[in-house]
């Protein structure tokens, strides 16, 4: 999978990641969100320094920071997109040390995860750490995980476990697919 993602030309990944960020703004879930988790995409992911950037002008914006050492993620909270972020560490852009903001996970109103790929359940191979698992095992309320995903990323089925957490809805270049009994609050 990651090899058919790494062949994808590069103006076409930024083609499909343009349309898929429209169509996550487009989501109710989104638009009503107040405090986000994204993701800052890497190499041949969905790109989401738009999205960030977008989100930064109308929403509290947040990003994980990988800690190696507790094999987790912790949240922190960015103001300025071009001012704040690094390339750290598997090469993702985080929050430099100074502008580090932590956020309890409590006040998060969705989080966009990302994925190798996913199946239409919500289940996702990721790199294989556990860490966005981890993190959302520790979500105490209902809110959205959505998955960003190039269409060719899609499966029937994936193999999954007990610590596997699925995503509720997947936004991919041509659709949005609604994988589990997540209902939103009205």
């Amino acid at each position: 999978m990651l090899e058919l993602r790494n062949k994808q030309p590069h103006d076409l990944m930024l083609q499909k990641s343009h349309q898929i960020i429209k169509q996550l703004m487009d989501l109710k879930e989104y638009k009503i969100a107040k405090v986000v988790m994204l993701y800052s995409g890497k190499e041949s992911e969905v790109r989401t320094d738009q999205l960030i950037r977008t989100a930064l002008e109308e929403k509290r914006v947040t990003l994980p920071i990988t800690n190696k050492e507790k094999r987790i993620l912790e949240i922190s909270e960015i103001k300025d997109y071009d001012l704040e972020l690094e390339t750290a560490t598997f090469n993702i852009l985080e929050p430099k040390k100074e502008y580090y903001r932590r956020v309890d996970i409590d006040i998060i109103d969705l989080i966009v995860v990302p994925g190798i790929c996913f199946d239409c359940r919500g289940h996702r191979l990721g790199y294989g750490f556990g860490y966005y698992d981890k993190l959302l095992t520790i979500v105490n309320r209902p809110i959205p995980f959505i998955g960003l995903a190039f269409q060719f990323q899609i499966h029937d089925v994936l193999p999954n476990s007990d610590t596997d957490i699925p995503v509720h809805l997947i936004v991919t270049e041509e659709q949005i697919i609604h994988c589990c009994d997540y209902k939103m609050s009205s």
